[in-house]
């Protein structure tokens, strides 16, 4: 797609499955937008507010959503390897069964975040992003030793870890 939509409202929008591959959403307004299996791949969605959108399957694999507000926002069973959420606001956001391996989460805000399901193996993040993270937090989640180790975490017995 590659569309240009840098700053647009969209709020409450319904893009359930739209093909937004490479498309810019820079400071796009999609507040209680829908998103489910909608195609982000590549998209540039940084600064974005994305504060209760729903993406249900979606696919943001390589997606930039640096400074993007996620709050409230439901990201069952979406694809975000590879995203960039760098200073991210993921506060009380559903992230259950998503796919964020290999996402750069620097900075984000996790208050409240459900993890449930979602596999954060090789995640490029510091423990400071996970202070306050509890093993409760983390059951079911997914995650490679290494990372385990290097966010100060490989005390969370509930979390499963993948071989990477």
């Amino acid at each position: 797609s590659g569309a240009d939509l840098t700053g647009a409202y969209m709020g409450e929008a319904d893009l359930h499955g739209a093909n937004l591959i490479k498309a810019h959403l820079q400071a796009a307004n999609c507040n209680g937008a829908n998103f489910q299996r909608a195609f982000l791949q590549r998209a540039t969605l940084s600064s974005a507010d994305l504060s209760r959108v729903r993406l249900h399957g979606a696919n943001l694999s390589g997606a930039d959503l640096s400074g993007a507000d996620l709050s409230k926002a439901v990201l069952v069973g979406a694809n975000a390897s590879n995203a960039i959420f760098r200073s991210a606001d993921l506060r009380m956001t559903d992230l259950p069964g998503a796919n964020l391996q290999g996402a750069l989460l620097i900075g984000v805000v996790f208050t409240k975040t459900v993890f449930r399901g979602a596999d954060l193996s090789r995640v490029q993040a510091t423990p400071d992003e996970f202070r306050g993270i509890t093993a409760a937090d983390l059951a079911g989640v997914t995650i490679d030793p290494p990372t385990l180790e290097r966010l100060g975490l490989r005390d969370s017995a509930t979390a499963r870890q993948s071989r990477g």
